[in-house]
């Protein structure tokens, strides 16, 4: 099961054409369309299964044809994928012509996150970070990092303790859920010992964005020093 969720942005003309276009791309999938305000307690009341996947999309995104079956198709594809938290795609930000390929933690002469302009492969490689709109993720996986990451269940609902960051910065939020598995891939924390939790993108599908800051540079500080290391040994770019 797929579950897709677009993020509400109170434009009702804009979420039905959306609503449109991904119903094209998923009816022949075993699949579901959902339109949230919140993209993080609807992932968190999700039934969880072993072959569960869901994918967070914003109100006026695109997607290539082709592109829910040929990301599920790679989970599946041979027995290593098994491995894989997330698959992303290229981004294309308002043209299909102007992508970028994830992120990678900056250096010494650019602080931050400096999305990834060159294409490194033709097949699906891994990534520092992927832009995790329009990323399949394996749901099981991504409700127990949210736990990681601070979800409490309180008196009157569910809420993830995080900054406004999350919301109002997809950068941000692709960041801290990126690095957020490749840690417990690292076997740190409540994953002691596992070998998943990847991070993966396939450069033939796109997903398209109308937010422009999205090929910008992160200006923020990633925290990522204790990946440094395991980046270089497997040459994650």
């Amino acid at each position: 099961m797929l579950s897709v969720l677009i993020k509400d942005n109170h434009e009702p003309n804009v979420i039905k054409l959306t609503y449109e276009n991904l119903w094209k791309e998923l009816k022949d999938l075993e699949s579901e369309l959902i339109v949230t305000d919140d993209w993080i307690s609807t992932v968190m009341g999700l039934e969880a299964g072993h072959e569960n996947f869901v994918c967070l999309v914003e109100a006026d995104c695109l997607v290539s044809s082709g592109y829910f079956s040929s990301q599920i198709g790679l989970f599946k594809k041979n027995p290593f994928n098994r491995k894989l938290a997330v698959m992303s795609s290229s981004t294309a930000v308002n043209d299909s012509s102007n992508r970028i390929y994830g992120y990678s933690i900056g250096s010494n002469y650019s602080d931050g996150v400096i999305p990834n302009r060159d294409k490194i492969s033709n097949v699906p490689y891994a990534v520092q970070i992927g832009y995790m709109p329009g990323s399949v993720i394996r749901l099981r996986n991504l409700q127990s990092l949210f736990v990681d990451l601070g979800w409490r269940k309180l008196e009157r609902g569910k809420v993830l303790k995080v900054g406004e960051t999350w919301k109002s910065d997809l950068v941000y939020f692709s960041t801290q859920i990126s690095l957020g598995f490749w840690r417990r891939g690292m076997g740190s924390g409540r994953s002691a010992g596992s070998s998943g939790n990847r991070v993966h993108l396939n450069p033939n599908a796109t997903y398209v964005t109308t937010e422009d800051y999205v090929n910008d540079l992160g200006k923020f500080d990633p925290e990522a020093g204790d990946l440094v290391n395991m980046f270089a040994k497997e040459v994650i770019l």
